[in-house]
This record gives structure tokens, C-alpha cells and sequence, in this order.
């Protein structure tokens, strides 16, 4: 097909997917490439419809259509006309044309055929090569991620907008894309590279790898979804290629229409018909208080032990304030389960625990109170290592489960493995210092008590 120089240039420098492939294998694309014109009122392509090509609008404007109303427009003068249109197939939407347009038909079979040998460092002819459609886009970033389970619940408008507002960045090995302790700011997607996951044990000056990350793979979202500290850095092993889209747009586009959020009235009733409380805090604030029939899955073992949970199911996560059920909804619906989680936490909507005591159960004596006050503080000190060995056993059997059943992937088991181990230390820690001061004040108390002793005598 001829094409005009300037249109020529527009179309191999601009245009998603074609500009990634070489002058070579561009030029067998557009071989078999047509341009086409639409009068305005015409449909490109309708809603539900299966084809074998890509389209890109390079004149006019679109209404794309959802169930027959006007979704969002798409102009060829804006940065969405760059991206494929309705990518996904059947087609999500239908292409209505609101002025004259202009449109590049490429085959979709041949252009996925050549974007495999592009990754494969190959020159195929493109008839050496399989053109089978299920292997295709998962090379491509863009697929990959339009496959992943939580975008089956972003409305079609919003595909589009996201695609356009993802910035390419080039990184070189080494670079630090992110540092633990850092504030969330972007969320990635690898277009081409290798990237370690790896997390600093700061007390013990040790650092443990988690994972390691290849093409396609997505990597920060939970710091913007909880509006938390980074756990984990992320470095880069090769040279490489990254997609990056800012937190407010993916808290906008991607998490809000994504996630469901309830309030604890919703949740009730959701209960009744049959939904299943998750409760994502650590196994100690699980035990102090609880919703009844909670299945107790803490956020930093959820990706070992969400395989225990039925697909079929319904289920509403909760934690303290919302932000640790945040993370884990979008953790579980990317997983491809049905999950709700409470707005605000459910803390407004437990009953404060009694805490038992010897106290309560000792009968006065005739001298006084200073006995008790003394068994309680050794009650207090017993609490204290009683509750941290909880939640470490709780976390630690389940993680040993796991590996048991050798059900789940060795990188998750990592990540769980080393938080668990943060976890221990930090729960260690904080036991022996409340132990401490503990004992302080029960040494206290005795020297008032033996002072007291000596003056009654």
C-alpha cells in the first residue's frame, strides 16, 4: 500500500505496537495494511463482534458505545488515537462515527505474529512464523495486563484513558525504581527486563530477595492502595523498558471502578445472603476481637493462603481502618475472586475485649491490695509474650502448610517467609521491651511493699 511520507512517519513512530517493531518488519505489515474511510453515522465495528484486525483511527472522532450509549470520544488529534482501538475481543464497545474518519485496518494475526519474532530476535518471514492468537499478546504488556483478572471489572471507558496515561521510562541496570521506606508514587508494568524484588531487615542488617520480575509483570500498587510506605525495593538486573502510571490515575481509573467498597451496613446484609468475613489484621488483633465466623487471613500471608479460599464464594475483607483490606481485595480479585471490602475498617463495630485477671478472681484480704497489684503486672508480663508467640505460631503454621502442601508458588512463599520473619523480630522486640518495663514496674511495687512491711511493724 502507498502511503503518503508524512502519514508514513505517523504511523511507524506513533502508533502503539507498530512502533515497536523494526523498519523491516513495518513495512511487511503495512503491505497488506488498507486505509479506510467511514462516513459519519458508520459503524467501524459494533459491540460483541469478532474479527482478525486491528484499527487506528487516523482521521476524525469516535464515539465508542457501550449498550448503546456514548461511553467517551475519541479524537485522531488526542494520544488515545495512538493506542488500538477496543483491543479486546469480542469487541467491548462499538466505534460510531461522529465526523468523516479515517481508519489503519492492520492484520491482527500478522501483527502479533511479528511482535513474537521482535521478542524473539528473529527475521522471520512472517508464513515461518505461528499466528495462533492465543500466543501473541502475552508478549505484548498491554494484553497482559488487559487479561489480568481486575481489569474484567474496569468499565470499558476507562481502558483507554489508562493506556493513554502510561508513560514509558527506560532504565539501565542497577537503577533503583523503588526504595523501601519510600512514599508510593507510580505504578509499573514491565514492558521488557529483569527487576529484583528484594526487602532490608534493618535490625538484623539483613536483606532478603522476594522475587524476581519479567516482562509483563506489575509491581508497587500496594503502597498506592493503602497509602503506605514501600515494603520492598525494586532494582533493575538488566536494562530494560517500564510503563509507569501515576497514583491518582490508577487510584481513579483502575482501584475505584475496580474494587467494591461497602459500608458495614452493605456488608451485614451481604453476610446474610451468604458471604464470608475475611479478616486481614494479625492473628493477636484477630483474637482480641473478631466479627463472628471471620476467617482470620493476615494481609502478609494472604497470597500463601487465599488458595484455601472457595472461587465460588463471596467475601467481604476487613481490617482496622480499611487500609490493609484495601490492598488485600486487590490482591484476591486479581487472583479471580469475588471480594467487597469494608469502607473506614470495622473497628466502630467491635465490642472492646474484657481482659480477664487474677484480680477479678482473687477474693480482699483483710491487708489490702498489694498482692494483686503485684500478680498483675506478672499477668501483664505473661500477656505480653503469651500474644507475640500467637501471632508468630499462627503465621508461622500456616506458612509451613503451605510449603507442605507444595501448593503454592516458591516466590509468594518467599515473600510471606520473610515478612513472617520481619514480623518475629518486631513482635520479639517489642515483648522483650514491655517485659522489661514490665518488671521495672513489679520491682517497683515490692520496694513499696517491703517499705510499707517495715512501717506497719
Amino acid at each position: 500500500m502507498d502511503i503518503p511520507q508524512g502519514l508514513h512517519d505517523h504511523i511507524t513512530t506513533k502508533l502503539i505496537l507498530i512502533n515497536e517493531l523494526s523498519a523491516i518488519n513495518q513495512e511487511k505489515l503495512l503491505e497488506s495494511a488498507v486505509i479506510e474511510t467511514y462516513e459519519s453515522g458508520s459503524y467501524i465495528f459494533e459491540q460483541g463482534e469478532e474479527d482478525n484486525y486491528v484499527y487506528y483511527l487516523l482521521v476524525g472522532k469516535l464515539n465508542m458505545m457501550a449498550m448503546e450509549e456514548t461511553t467517551f470520544v475519541i479524537d485522531a488529534d488526542s494520544s488515545q488515537s495512538c493506542y488500538p482501538l477496543s483491543q479486546m475481543q469480542p469487541r467491548q464497545y462499538s466505534a460510531h462515527v461522529i465526523h468523516v474518519a479515517q481508519v489503519l485496518k492492520v492484520s491482527k494475526s500478522l501483527l502479533e505474529s511479528l511482535l513474537v519474532s521482535e521478542k524473539k530476535g528473529q527475521s522471520s518471514q512472517p508464513d515461518e512464523i505461528e499466528s495462533d492468537d492465543d500466543m501473541v499478546y502475552g508478549y505484548d504488556w498491554m494484553t497482559h495486563l488487559l487479561e489480568s483478572k481486575i481489569f474484567s471489572n474496569i468499565p470499558p471507558q476507562n481502558i483507554q484513558k489508562i493506556f493513554a496515561l502510561f508513560q514509558e521510562v527506560a532504565v539501565s541496570k542497577d537503577d533503583v525504581i523503588i526504595k523501601q521506606g519510600a512514599s508510593g508514587d507510580y505504578f509499573y508494568i514491565i514492558k521488557d527486563g529483569e527487576f529484583e524484588v528484594t526487602r532490608n531487615l534493618e535490625k538484623q542488617d539483613k536483606t532478603f530477595k522476594l522475587a524476581t520480575l519479567h516482562d509483563g509483570d506489575g509491581f508497587g500498587e500496594e503502597a498506592l492502595l493503602g497509602d503506605v510506605p514501600r515494603n520492598a525495593s525494586v532494582i533493575a538486573m538488566t536494562d530494560g523498558t517500564l510503563m509507569r502510571i501515576t497514583k491518582q490515575a490508577f487510584l481513579s481509573l483502575i482501584r475505584d471502578p475496580a474494587i467494591n467498597t461497602v459500608n458495614y451496613e452493605k456488608a451485614l446484609q451481604m453476610i446474610n445472603d451468604g458471604a464470608t468475613w475475611i479478616d486481614v489484621r494479625f492473628p493477636d488483633e484477630h483474637k482480641r476481637s473478631a466479627l463472628t465466623g471471620s476467617l482470620n487471613f493476615p494481609l502478609d500471608m494472604i497470597r500463601v493462603q487465599m488458595k484455601k479460599l472457595n472461587p465460588e464464594s463471596n467475601y467481604v475483607v476487613y481490617c482496622d481502618n480499611g487500609t490493609r483490606s484495601a490492598i488485600a481485595a486487590y490482591l484476591l480479585m486479581n487472583n479471580g475472586y469475588t471480594v467487597s471490602y469494608l469502607q473506614d475498617g470495622v473497628n466502630d463495630h467491635l465490642e472492646q475485649p474484657i481482659i480477664e485477671s487474677k484480680i477479678n478472681e482473687q477474693k480482699p484480704s483483710e491487708k489490702g491490695t498489694q498482692i494483686s497489684k503485684q500478680d498483675e503486672q506478672e499477668l501483664q508480663v505473661n500477656k505480653v509474650v503469651t500474644e507475640s508467640e500467637s501471632s508468630v505460631s499462627a503465621d508461622t503454621e500456616a506458612l509451613v502448610q503451605a510449603i507442605l502442601s507444595q501448593q503454592s508458588d516458591m516466590e509468594e512463599l518467599s515473600k510471606a517467609l520473610s515478612t513472617v520473619l520481619e514480623n518475629v523480630f518486631k513482635s520479639l522486640e517489642q515483648a522483650l521491651k514491655e517485659k522489661a518495663e514490665a518488671e521495672i514496674a513489679r520491682n517497683i511495687i515490692e520496694q513499696k511493699l517491703k517499705i510499707f512491711q517495715k512501717q506497719k511493724k
